[in-house]
């Protein structure tokens, strides 16, 4: 359906696996994503942010910082988290050789983000 070509391996040194899927129609799926993002529902939004928080983001939970090359989608998430009361953001390059940014919230404020979003399991 979606032409999609993977390769699965071990990371070296670790427990985890890397899944690399090749598809132009998946590509152009989710890049017709992005362009709809800024429609989304409130909880669409919490869902998003939340599942974005789960890829890209520090799994600590001592600060709440969430990397991409994409400064504009991380700008759009900032916005929504202020809609939704966390006032303090940062968007800074964290990583100039690889053009990477990141989004963060200070400890301080990170019981409002994890406090604000919603789960995958809070859906039940």
């Amino acid at each position: 359906m979606l032409n999609v070509t993977s390769k699965v391996r071990l990371v070296a040194g670790s427990t985890r696996a890397e899944v690399r899927i090749s598809s132009k129609r998946l590509y152009e799926h989710f890049t017709s994503l992005l362009t709809r993002l800024p429609e989304f529902t409130e909880r669409e939004r919490r869902l998003f942010i939340a599942g974005f928080y789960m890829a890209e983001g520090e799994k600590s939970r001592r600060r709440v910082r969430m990397w991409n090359k994409d400064i504009q989608l991380l700008k759009l998430i900032g916005s929504w988290l202020r809609e939704f009361g966390i006032e303090k953001i940062s968007i800074y390059l964290d990583d100039k050789r690889h053009g990477v940014y990141v989004l963060e919230i200070p400890s301080r404020h990170r019981h409002l983000f994890f406090r604000g979003l919603e789960t995958p399991c809070d859906l039940h």
